[in-house]
């Protein structure tokens, strides 16, 4: 019986850690049409979503693929809170001037994940409540823990290498699009995914991705109770 009741407790510790763990479908950037604006693409289960950014200052830079992976962490983890993955290495939209930016999704989406990095001294506010989902010790150093604003749209990081935020902002919720204003650095980085689709036929198939492990699970849980049961039951007949 004590077996059953190890096998158990590891199964609940699981399946504990599995339900606050969601995968991050992150964007794919690809492009950059002109100084303002930067796009790319959001595959969920086979469905792409555009994604497009737009700036009313011009963008500072746009990385679309590996030369240096600044989405690095030296001590925490992006995935401390509720994503499951980190931004994608070497995806980023990279802002110097501060500016209002808007990003627009071709389907509407929910569950926002923002990929924030090297934001130093900056005041940000977005158009929807948000929540701090991790604070790392990234590429230029951190964590630099935001302080929030009273209404929780947005948030202030301090100056200097510790004030340097890396980490992951989340926003609930369903979009098609969400904007924010940023204040002037050198640089800090930036990229955008998500939950899944809001639409409910490809919202279930994200579902399934994720509760299909914990189903198992769930099974593996009550084949343990019902063999602790049976082991009682058999141990009160010999007696």
């Amino acid at each position: 019986m004590k077996a059953v009741t190890k096998i158990i407790t590891r199964l609940l510790l699981i399946l504990s850690a599995q339900a606050y763990s969601t995968p991050v479908y992150w964007t794919d950037w690809t492009t950059r049409p002109d100084a303002n604006s930067a796009v790319g693409s959001i595959n969920v289960g086979g469905t792409n979503i555009d994604v497009t950014l737009t700036s009313t200052e011009s963008l500072y830079g746009l990385q679309t693929d590996c030369g240096t992976n600044f989405w690095v962490s030296y001590a925490g983890s992006f995935t401390s809170g509720t994503a499951d993955n980190a931004p994608t290495p070497c995806e980023m939209v990279q802002f110097s001037a501060g500016s209002t930016v808007t990003v627009s999704f071709s389907d509407t989406v929910e569950n926002l994940y923002f990929g924030l990095l090297s934001w130093n001294g900056n005041t940000t506010t977005f158009d929807t409540e948000i929540s701090i989902d991790s604070s790392v010790r990234g590429y230029y150093g951190g964590p630099g823990t935001p302080s929030m604003n009273a209404t929780s749209t947005g948030f202030t990081t301090t100056s200097g290498y510790y004030g340097e935020y890396h980490g992951l902002v989340k926003a609930d919720g369903v979009f098609d699009d969400v904007s924010f204003t940023h204040s002037t650095e050198h640089w800090h980085g930036f990229t955008v995914g998500i939950a899944g689709l809001s639409d409910e036929d490809d919202n279930n198939q994200v579902d399934a991705e994720v509760t299909a492990p914990s189903s198992v699970l769930t099974m593996l849980l009550g084949s343990a109770l019902i063999a602790g049961f049976s082991h009682r039951k058999q141990h009160k007949n010999k007696a």
